[in-house]
């Protein structure tokens, strides 16, 4: 589960940095954000990645984890670019949802 876990946690980390720039927030028909909201995508966007690396190290162990981390982060931004292109306006709702399934998925893991 914790694989799992991973991927959905990279979608929603990418989503969040995507969001704090200006191009990606026209996309999403986001209102323009000042810059301390842009920060706090950003910081978002890279703890949802930081969780997505610990869960791939709880799963595989830590070489092989960052391997298995850096592999779903490709498939993640595959995703993500899809995402933005065919239905921008639903890009935060499914890496609201994705990333609570993520959480979820990696609770489930760790307690198991």
């Amino acid at each position: 589960m914790t694989g799992l876990a991973t991927l959905l946690l990279s979608y929603s980390g990418f989503v969040g940095l995507a969001l704090a720039m200006d191009r990606h927030q026209e996309q999403a028909e986001l209102p323009a954000l000042n810059s301390r909201r842009k920060i706090g995508w950003r910081v978002l966007g890279s703890l949802l990645l930081v969780l997505a690396l610990m869960a791939a190290i709880q799963a595989e162990g830590t070489s092989v984890g960052i391997s298995f981390w850096l592999g779903m982060l490709s498939i993640a931004g595959i995703a993500c670019a899809l995402m933005f292109s065919y239905a921008p306006r639903r890009v935060l709702s499914s890496a609201a949802v994705i990333g609570g399934a993520g959480v979820l998925a990696w609770l489930n893991g760790y307690a198991g």
